[in-house]
């Protein structure tokens, strides 16, 4: 696959991981599950760390929620 502008990526990446419906589905989150990969990958060139930040926003969103079990 080839690589995604990361201009192109700064909006479907983190709307995936943020699980925002209206952007993103369910459905097309898994169909092109590969494509949002690649997307994410490439928001390490618009600043450092941003590609880290997205690919843990799922797990902070559930730890936020309590669904950790931490207390």
């Amino acid at each position: 696959m080839r690589d995604v502008p990361a201009a192109d990526a700064a909006l479907p990446a983190p709307a995936a991981a943020g699980g925002v419906r209206s952007v993103v589905s369910r459905r097309d989150q898994k169909t092109f599950r590969a494509r949002i990969d690649t997307c994410t990958g490439s928001l390490a060139t618009l600043a450092p760390g941003l590609e880290k930040a997205v690919r843990a926003f799922p797990t902070t969103i559930i730890a936020a929620q309590g669904g950790m079990g931490g207390s």
